[in-house]
């Protein structure tokens, strides 16, 4: 059974060397909407979620943050 990893991303060659370098993971990539990201998390249930960031957005984060509250 593979790892399941959701991944967003504004920068579309970091998102495909992602996708390239992990064949050992089943990938997913979502917007950086919440409301994508929830449903994306709701339906392919992901063991992790990584965020390619290119600055700091911080309601991002905190976006993020309470996903992972409500997801524990």
């Amino acid at each position: 059974m593979k790892y399941k990893i959701l991944v967003s991303g504004g920068n579309s060659a970091l998102l495909r060397d992602f996708f390239v370098s992990a064949v050992d993971f089943s990938c997913m990539s979502t917007s950086t909407y919440w409301a994508d990201i929830c449903a994306h998390c709701e339906l392919f249930k992901p063991n992790a979620f990584v965020c390619i960031v290119e600055y700091v957005d911080i309601p991002l984060i905190t976006q993020i943050k309470r996903l992972k509250a409500t997801e524990e």
